[in-house]
């Protein structure tokens, strides 16, 4: 557990926490580039919410050496961006433990201070592009194939025979 934050019984996950950073990046983590939520999180959150979650989130922490490094008060003109690094990279030190599981539950206590995403900003969007370019494509081309005469396809058909 960390130390500076008191004692939890982390095993008993009954525990229910107000954090709409936190709730939102549990949300979201898997779905979308980590730079994408970073950058969604440094602008639509304020400073105070967002050196909260970091508090909150290393009050359920186990204290491990892949942790340690993020632990420390960030400092200085980068210190709101220092302290979302820290966030995701205890969260992905958590995750890569399971400890996630640990976690109480988050969630929000106001549904206007959760941002959304914007759909183009995410690889999921460009994967919905390109099958949508595809498809028009394919649409195109089955067009002009049902246009040509009959005749063109049978030309198109007839091979050369071996000799």
């Amino acid at each position: 557990m960390y130390a500076g934050a008191g004692a939890v019984d982390v095993s008993d996950c009954s525990v229910t926490v107000v954090s709409e950073p936190l709730y939102f990046i549990s949300n979201k983590i898997h779905n979308h580039p980590a730079g994408v939520l970073k950058e969604t999180i440094l602008t639509f959150y304020r400073e105070d919410e967002i050196l909260s979650a970091k508090a909150t989130l290393l009050y359920f922490v186990n204290a491990t050496a892949a942790v340690q490094p993020y632990v420390k008060k960030r400092i200085g003109d980068n210190k709101l961006k220092a302290t979302v690094d820290d966030i995701f990279h205890i969260w992905s030190a958590m995750d890569e433990t399971d400890a996630i599981a640990q976690l109480p539950t988050l969630c929000s206590s106001n549904s206007s201070r959760v941002p959304v995403v914007e759909d183009e900003l995410s690889d999921l969007s460009l994967i919905r592009q390109t099958i949508a370019t595809l498809s028009n494509r394919l649409s195109d081309l089955s067009d002009t194939v049902s246009r040509m005469p009959d005749a063109q396809l049978a030309v198109g058909s007839v091979q050369k025979p071996p000799g």
